[in-house]
């Protein structure tokens, strides 16, 4: 990379992975992080004051994470690979050179661009070998990138060793000619098969291509061999589309890297979520009744904390009003709210007058409800999806934590039928000592200092 100086707004510009998208964003990290205090192997510094106008300072790109720095190399490259062309002097000693350059020159444009593009990722390489990467790390990181093998990347080094680098075009074309010719397969089987074999019953491949075959006889189709079908199969289906197809829209998902969020851009009290929790935990009630209790907790998203709960025998419209209530009390009242449109949440009396709340049918004489009243934006997460709503990973400490305290001991349920204790069912807990317990649990969850978010940056707690 011919660049390597950045000001705070021009990184902000090239929207790079795991940084803001504005000066101010860029400047809050490198004060974060000590960029002006950095220096490398040589102790030279990585941060500079600009030179011109303006004023401030520029970066060096070996400080930036790992994932812009191989997104602003690759993007350098393709711009650079569209415009440039590489040398290509000739001399009457270098024959071999000669030689190359002219097989280069008969091949084909899909080989070519082939080429170009193990030059592209071998250039990569380079230029974070020469912002201060060990190159074994370097390779690793573009292969992770570029969704190949780091062995494949050395390999393309050992074939270029101890040739100039502008002739390394030549060297990384692939020698092999390819396949020339595919088998006819008349398409009314194409269709058939693929209508058998992309079914959520996931039937083996075989098993499909004999039903074809059967059915091919009997229709005078020509079909070719079953490896050339099978390899035709994953070479024109997507794997998103096979996927979907055959594992359903749950197996799609998980194909996408899961979003990741950034709540530093909101100050406390922004925005909070708010959802039901059943304990694992059998509670004996005043009437005598054991059953599972259910708490609705609400966490500010800023911080993490949760900052309202409430526990009930069920999820309900009361439970849901008495936790909002305690949290106005106590912190004032927020702008907007992420839950999900069950029953409890999706109340009239909680949401009522909401133009998207996507339960009950919307009447004019409906109440209007104590969100809706208040000004809160209301964002419906969606349903069956834990991974919406971040309080999901709060609940999951609080198994951990509160659910197997020791004073549960015997009470704890398992979070699944195969997951009981031997003592599962010897006792159950009266609702005041579990109330007090849960009390204490939350607070110890709030107080816990060097929390390793975004927000508390290793240093402070939730609270």
């Amino acid at each position: 990379m011919n660049r390597q100086w950045f000001t705070a707004a021009e990184l902000a510009g090239l929207n790079l992975p795991d940084l803001a998208t504005t000066a101010r964003g860029i400047n809050m990290m490198a004060t974060r992080n000590n960029w002006k205090d950095q220096t490398n192997t040589l102790d030279q510094p990585l941060a500079r004051r600009r030179h011109g106008s303006g004023g401030g300072f520029e970066y060096h790109v070996t400080l930036l994470p790992h994932r812009a720095q191989i997104k602003l190399t690759a993007d350098h490259r393709r711009r650079e690979a569209k415009t440039a062309k590489p040398a290509r002097r000739v001399t009457k000693a270098d024959i071999g050179r000669d030689q190359m350059w002219s097989w280069y020159d008969s091949l084909p444009e899909n080989r070519k661009t082939l080429s170009e593009n193990r030059l592209r990722i071998l250039e990569s390489v380079l230029d974070l070998e020469r912002g201060g990467l060990l190159k074994n790390v370097a390779v690793n990181l573009i292969a992770d990138d570029e969704k190949i093998g780091a062995s494949t990347i050395w390999s393309w080094f050992d074939k270029c060793r101890g040739k100039a680098r502008k002739d390394w075009l030549p060297y990384l074309a692939p020698r092999h000619a390819g396949r020339t010719k595919t088998v006819d397969c008349h398409p009314q089987a194409w269709e058939v098969l693929k209508a058998d074999y992309l079914r959520l019953e996931q039937p083996p491949f075989q098993a499909c291509f004999d039903r074809l075959e059967m059915i091919a006889d009997d229709n005078g189709w020509t079909i070719p061999s079953p490896r050339t079908l099978e390899r035709r199969l994953k070479s024109e289906i997507h794997p998103a589309v096979m996927t979907l197809c055959r594992k359903g829209e749950d197996a799609l998902k998980s194909m996408y890297p899961p979003q990741e969020r950034d709540r530093t851009q909101f100050h406390a009290m922004e925005a909070v979520n708010i959802d039901g929790h059943k304990w694992d935990v059998f509670v004996r009630w005043p009437d005598g009744t054991i059953a599972r209790p259910m708490m609705v907790a609400i966490q500010d998203l800023y911080s993490n904390k949760c900052i309202g709960w409430r526990v009930d025998r069920s999820e309900n419209g009361d439970v849901v009003r008495l936790a909002l209530a305690d949290v106005f009390r106590d912190y004032g009242i927020f702008d907007h709210i992420y839950m999900d449109n069950g029953r409890a949440f999706a109340s009239k009396y909680i949401s009522g007058g909401t133009s998207n709340r996507f339960r009950f049918k919307v009447k004019p004489e409906d109440p209007t409800g104590i969100l809706t009243k208040l000004g809160i934006g209301i964002t419906w997460t969606r349903p069956y999806s834990g991974q919406s709503k971040p309080i999901e990973r709060m609940f999951r400490v609080f198994c951990d934590n509160i659910a197997k305290h020791p004073s549960f001991a015997g009470a704890y349920t398992g979070n699944s039928p195969d997951a009981k204790p031997e003592n599962y069912g010897n006792r159950a807990i009266p609702l005041d000592e579990f109330l007090a317990v849960v009390d204490q649990g939350i607070k110890m969850h709030n107080a816990k200092k060097k929390r390793k978010t975004r927000v508390c940056r290793g240093v402070r707690s939730f609270d």
